[in-house]
């Protein structure tokens, strides 16, 4: 059975080993815009133009306006980073470590915003590839981003 255990911050920091502003969010394991590097310099290679950053979509069609952290609209195919923070909390039985997952994006109204956000990208025709930090760091993401483009210009032809 799971037990509910409700802590403070500083209960929770306290028990973590990084700082109170990592542990409230103010840090995430999401790269930099600089190490989205080899995903940018891979849809490059392949013959597609730079992305636009943060661009907006579904104002008029949707009466809500959302963001793509990445976007190819001509190609009508998008790129989202998930956002995430370990913690790593130890078990009381037996003291072996144990990772608590903490986002915006993950729990709650974030996840829900997300859904809705992922469901209107859809409606619209987009194409959403979303990608971890794993999944960029091992360089998944960016074939599958690739895969999904050159679908779309075997399509266009």
């Amino acid at each position: 059975m799971t037990r509910r255990v409700r802590m403070t911050l500083e209960q929770l920091q306290a028990m973590s080993n990084y700082p109170a502003a990592i542990v409230a969010g103010a840090k995430t394991n999401l790269p930099a815009v600089d190490d989205l590097g080899p995903l940018l310099a891979a849809v490059r290679a392949a013959g597609f133009p730079e992305p636009t950053r943060e661009h907006r979509f579904a104002k008029e069609a949707m009466g809500r306006e959302w963001r793509f952290d990445l976007c190819w609209p001509e190609q009508m195919t998008a790129f989202e980073r998930e956002g995430r923070i370990w913690v790593p909390l130890p078990c009381k039985k037996c003291r072996h470590p144990r990772r608590l997952l903490m986002s915006r994006h993950a729990i709650g109204n974030g996840y829900d915003e997300d859904m809705a956000k992922y469901n209107a990208a859809a409606v619209l025709g987009w194409t959403l590839v979303r990608a971890t930090a794993k999944t960029l760091a091992d360089g998944t993401a960016a074939a599958s981003l690739v895969a999904v483009l050159e679908s779309k210009r075997r399509q266009a032809t």
